[in-house]
């Protein structure tokens, strides 16, 4: 997966790879760093932003703001 975000053409595809990777890791987040899914979060709404998805952005960022409120890092600014 990361080698593919290191491509110049990140597409529809790399972003559906990112989004289900995040999506396991909310899931598992009970037993493993609910920080990193948030940051993936973000990341994919950087993503969605570039293009064109702004709905999709939008929901992404605010979700992985949400994460980042639940374990304590409510108080950064990241990506806001």
């Amino acid at each position: 997966m990361v080698r593919g975000l290191n491509r110049s053409d990140v597409g529809p595809r790399t972003v559906e790879q990112l989004q289900i990777f995040t999506e396991e890791l909310c899931c598992e987040y009970a037993w493993r760093d609910a920080g990193t899914a948030g940051w993936l979060m973000l990341l994919t709404g950087y993503i969605e932003y570039d293009m064109g998805n702004y709905r999709q952005a939008e929901l992404d960022r605010a979700a992985g703001f949400r994460v980042g409120e639940e374990i304590g890092y409510g108080d950064r600014r990241v990506g806001v």
